[in-house]
């Protein structure tokens, strides 16, 4: 299991497991670009993410609209 302090400082909000660090963009960007790699679709168990096939300018988009909400 990964703790905080394996995320590397606490303080830097640009590092993933910060609190105050909602929106990671290095996370964000590879689920977006390959989400069955993160969460496998699996429809008899009810989960999982289908491959949107989105390009790098639309993933581009997306995280900065997401930036954008507070």
């Amino acid at each position: 299991m990964q703790t905080l302090r394996d995320c590397g400082d606490p303080t830097d909000v640009g590092l993933a497991g910060n609190p105050d660090n909602p929106l990671y963009r290095p996370a964000l960007e590879a689920w977006l670009r390959n989400a069955p790699a993160m969460k496998p679709m699996a429809p008899d168990q009810g989960r999982g993410m289908p491959n949107l096939g989105l390009t790098q300018d639309q993933i581009d988009d997306l995280v900065a609209y997401l930036e954008t909400l507070k």
